[in-house]
């Protein structure tokens, strides 16, 4: 009669009744279907295809399976910010993309004439008044170029300024600091061969001044008390320098 399968359900008006329409409630009047799987184009679904990015494309509730986890702790390799340490939390406190499990702590430099953090230098970035290479915390001679610290006595104070006149029994300052390890008070024994002002400074590790005073001595041995209680101290590892005419004596403290 000219017409096909009239009086039959057309679900979606599209001239094609339903059961043949390869997509009985989308309107598609020419049946479109490039893959021939008897879905028309218009109402098939997309497959997704999972990748490794910690979501879930493919929507079937698991998150980049199929892909490497060296570690098995439910973390793919492409997205673990430890792949060979077991971390499913992934804590990351620096945010720098390694975890915190797996990170190696960053070595911190003291002035200690010991390359603390390993990077082939020695106190860098610490005070080193005369230039000499040596800086101030542990240079025997802090206003003396002495790159080669030689001090024949033993004493700590650099040869070239204990006898900057060359006369080997000139006498030298003497500084004594106690107790070590010390709480919150350090007394000081020192004098010098004559009489002067002698500067005393206390200092850390970064060559940052924490407490100076200024005292008057002569000959006899002076006796000095400091209360450290109310510094701000950062680190255990303190310095004393006692500077006269005399010379220069620095002494390493360390604070309980």
């Amino acid at each position: 009669d000219g017409l096909i399968d009239e009086g039959f359900a057309d679900t979606d008006s599209d001239g094609v009744a339903d059961c043949i329409d390869n997509c009985i409630d989308t309107y598609n009047p020419n049946q479109t279907d490039a893959d021939e799987n008897g879905i028309g184009d218009i109402c098939e679904t997309t497959e997704e295809e999972e990748i490794c990015d910690g979501i879930d494309n493919d929507n079937d509730g698991l998150i980049d399976e199929g892909f490497a986890d060296t570690d098995g702790d439910g973390v793919a390799d492409c997205i673990d910010n430890c792949i060979d340490t077991y971390n499913p939390n992934q804590t990351d406190a620096d945010e720098n993309g390694i975890g915190d499990i797996c990170e190696s702590p960053e070595l911190e430099d003291y002035c200690d004439g010991i390359d603390n953090d390993g990077d082939g230098l020695i106190d860098e970035g610490f005070f080193d008044t005369d230039g000499d290479g040596v800086a101030d915390c542990i240079d025997n001679c802090l206003y003396t170029f002495n790159p080669d610290q030689a001090d024949l006595d033993g004493n700590l104070i650099g040869d070239v300024c204990e006898y900057p006149d060359g006369a080997a029994g000139r006498s030298a300052n003497y500084l004594d600091v106690y107790p070590i390890p010390f709480e919150g008070i350090i007394n000081l024994k020192y004098n010098a061969a004559i009489g002067t002002t002698a500067t005393i400074e206390i200092f850390d590790v970064t060559g940052n001044v924490l407490k100076r005073i200024n005292n008057s001595i002569g000959k006899a041995t002076t006796l000095t008390t400091l209360d450290l209680g109310d510094t701000a101290i950062g680190h255990h590892i303190l310095f004393v320098r006692l500077t006269t005419n005399d010379g220069t004596i620095v002494k390493k403290i360390i604070k309980n």
